[in-house]
């Protein structure tokens, strides 16, 4: 089983310079519960970096 996934924001999860959806939150927090999740920001300020995972964790 895998134990680490990561992910990239902008045109993976949401598209480019957009909020995750709420589906896409609702996978996401079912994969927390059996792996480790990383999601790559890049191009982003450090505010909004933080703003988003909080929100996927909510």
């Amino acid at each position: 089983m895998k134990q680490l996934i990561i992910f990239d924001l902008d045109g993976t999860l949401a598209e480019s310079k957009s909020s995750i959806d709420s589906e896409t939150a609702h996978l996401l927090n079912i994969l927390l519960t059996n792996v480790k999740l990383g999601i790559m920001l890049f191009g982003r300020p450090v505010f909004v970096r933080e703003n988003r995972y909080h929100s996927c964790n909510q």
